[in-house]
């Protein structure tokens, strides 16, 4: 088997191992900031009471921080200028709840 045989076979698989391998590292860049925000939402809630409505502005900073962490993740390996406008968003959605989810604890 020689090397054309072996670009052949690896063409005719059409399996991207870099992509793969992109979205192995998104991956890990995303787990980091989502285990952070929810040890940060588990602690606020077994340190105060819990008032109603909490739990949806908890949800929405979970999935804003994902997302920005996912789109700044493929930006750093794509460099595409609307993964950076959709980190710079997505960031921007996630402190505001943020903000409404810990203002909603103390009034």
């Amino acid at each position: 088997m020689d090397k054309n045989d072996i670009l052949e076979k690896s063409r005719a698989a059409k399996k991207d191992e870099g992509k793969e391998h992109l979205k192995n590292l998104t991956s890990r860049y995303t787990l980091i900031p989502v285990a952070a925000l929810a040890g940060f939402f588990v602690g606020i809630n077994h340190s105060l009471l819990e008032e109603p409505g909490t739990l949806g502005a908890a949800i929405g900073a979970i999935i804003f921080t994902v997302a920005a962490a996912e789109c700044f993740a493929r930006y750093r390996f794509n460099g595409k200028k609307w993964l950076i406008t959709g980190t710079v968003i997505a960031a921007i959605l996630a402190v505001g709840f943020c903000v409404l989810y810990t203002a909603m604890l103390w009034r």
